[in-house]
């Protein structure tokens, strides 16, 4: 992302012989705040005639409502100089994300959209009209154009500003928000994710943003100081190989700068604090306990020595209430087929039946070197993916009582064993509240291997697009 530096400064005269309907446009802004004021509101976007000074003259505007603010504070809000309603997501604005704003006006009725999803739906709100009404000829990005002051200003970054003289419908609004990311996280978000993490904050940050736009966001380490690790210096680009194990291709094509945690084996004692990622059921993530997908990528760092088997992700409530639930793992130095599977080979492991299974030819997985995979329960069925392709699958029914209530899940271990814990790296971890089809998984994967993406979409609907700001700054 690059961007320009907010000051209140963008902000541009549209008069209506221009062709800027005040009652049919849309406008586009990504922003970042580097903090929040416990006092002042941030104006995001705003639109005036050319009176500064008086919010008599003041149309639409668009902000984040300060602590001050009561029921506002952290959400966007619409304010006209009448009244203002308040977005109903639960999604608060924090400081240091970047965040995809979308305003949309269409007659009397208006909506926003925050990273790809309604905000504030669609509320009737007629275009505030004054004598001398000059049809909002004045429009801010991250400013009131009508009160330009800094203590009300965006305090952070903006980037990607446009205005169109229409109305975009939400299909196009997605794919706006889409088109920012680099091709696999675009391919994720569009088969629409219950959660996706990328985990590729700042080396040493315990938080785990989700970018699905459903606001699970959570910890590593549950909020305490994690014994996982991160590498790589910034930027994080996460996995990009350009050779697979399938095609007998030399592997570890991936850029070598990452954030994927790195989970410490051997650890006795269960704790949180040994695994990728835990999701507690304080920010839970309910998909139907039958119909679901995780998706992950991982790169172990030992196949064979490391221990019995390790862990990549475990489904299970932590309440007592269910069953062990589905688990997924990679063979290690416990026993040898037919009983266990071999080492660096996929298994699933279900403890309340005391079975596993395998692929009867496994692939063997190589240390060192980064892999896809996709575990998919549909019904009865499990299906299990490797770089795109089924590596197995089995007829696997969830023992009666299983029941995952307070959508919990571990990944990077077992919950109920604390021994046994991924060997290596957890990364773009991805839950789905359906049975992904082999076809997106395989595009998942796919997307990976080519180059991301430029600001095409932008572009082509630029062409009609009354006005687009693209400030090129490095950070």
């Amino acid at each position: 992302m690059t961007d320009q530096r907010g000051a209140g400064t963008l902000y541009t005269s549209l008069y209506s012989s221009a062709g800027v309907s005040p009652t049919a446009y849309s406008v586009q802004v990504w922003f970042k705040q580097e903090s929040l004021s416990t006092e002042f509101p941030t104006y995001v976007f705003s639109r005036a005639n050319g009176v500064i000074g008086d919010d008599t003259y003041l149309r639409d505007s668009l902000g984040i409502g300060s602590g001050k603010y009561g029921t506002v504070a952290k959400k966007m809000f619409f304010w006209d100089g009448v009244g203002v309603i308040s977005s109903t997501s639960p999604q608060a604005v924090e400081a240091g994300k970047w965040y995809h704003f979308v305003y949309i006006r269409n007659g009397d009725y208006f909506t926003t959209y925050l990273n790809g999803k309604q905000d504030i739906p669609w509320t009737y709100r007629p275009w505030r009209t004054t004598t001398g009404d000059n049809n909002g000829e004045r429009l801010g990005i991250g400013v009131r154009p009508d009160k330009p002051d800094p203590f009300m200003s965006i305090r952070g970054w903006y980037d990607e500003a446009a205005v169109w003289n229409r109305v975009l419908t939400p299909q196009e609004v997605r794919s706006l928000y889409m088109a920012a990311f680099p091709d696999y996280p675009a391919a994720v978000l569009q088969s629409g994710p219950a959660a996706y993490w990328r985990l590729n904050e700042l080396a040493g940050d315990n938080l785990a943003y989700d970018i699905s736009g459903n606001g699970r966001d959570q910890t590593l380490g549950n909020g305490q100081a994690p014994k996982v690790t991160r590498t790589g210096q910034p930027p994080d680009v996460g996995p990009r190989p350009t050779d697979t194990a399938r095609n007998g291709a030399r592997l570890g094509g991936f850029e070598p700068i990452n954030y994927a945690p790195t989970i410490p084996i051997g650890i006795a004692g269960y704790t949180d604090n040994d695994y990728a990622l835990v999701v507690h059921s304080t920010a839970p993530v309910n998909v139907p306990d039958t119909q679901y997908t995780v998706e992950a990528w991982i790169r172990p760092s030992n196949t064979t020595t490391y221990g019995p088997v390790g862990y990549i992700f475990h489904r299970r409530d932590f309440d007592g209430s269910g069953l062990f639930g589905d688990a997924l793992g990679m063979g290690g130095t416990y026993n040898v087929p037919p009983n266990n599977p071999p080492a660096g080979a996929l298994f699933y492991y279900n403890k309340d039946v005391e079975k596993s299974v395998w692929a009867a030819n496994p692939t063997i997985l190589q240390p060192n070197q980064w892999y896809h995979v996709a575990f998919v329960r549909d019904g009865d069925t499990i299906w299990v993916y490797l770089d795109g392709q089924l590596e197995f699958t089995a007829t696997f029914p969830l023992p009666s009582g299983t029941n995952f209530d307070q959508g919990t899940w571990v990944f990077g271990g077992r919950s109920d064993y604390d021994m046994l814990k991924w060997p290596g790296n957890i990364d773009e971890i991805a839950i789905y509240g359906r049975a992904l089809s082999q076809a997106e998984i395989f595009a998942h994967f796919n997307a990976a291997l080519v180059p991301e993406p430029s600001g095409w979409l932008l572009l082509a609907l630029g062409a009609f697009a009354l006005v687009s700001f693209r400030v090129r700054k490095s950070r």
